[in-house]
């Protein structure tokens, strides 16, 4: 039996293949000026670490809302073309 998450992404692999770089896109387009804007370098040393604090935002906000969206397509006629 497979897992939840293998499921859900073998179901919906196509709409999440065909919507995600659309919110990447605008996650860019929105976030870099809040950054620029508020002055947070890009990347923040943690101890031995650096963390790209853009880049983890960007794609929580990607994965966010790509996953919103196909669940919403899921429940509409468009579906036929997420599956």
């Amino acid at each position: 039996k497979e897992s939840k998450p293998i499921e859900y992404l073998s179901k919906f692999s196509l709409g999440i293949y065909a919507t995600h770089k659309y919110f990447q896109y605008l996650s860019i387009i929105f976030l870099s000026p809040y950054f620029a804007t508020i002055g947070i370098s890009k990347k923040l040393q943690l101890g031995i670490f650096r963390i790209n604090v853009q880049a983890i935002a960007i794609t929580a906000l990607t994965i966010s809302f790509t996953v919103l969206a196909v669940q919403l397509l899921e429940k509409t006629p468009l579906r036929k073309y997420i599956h």
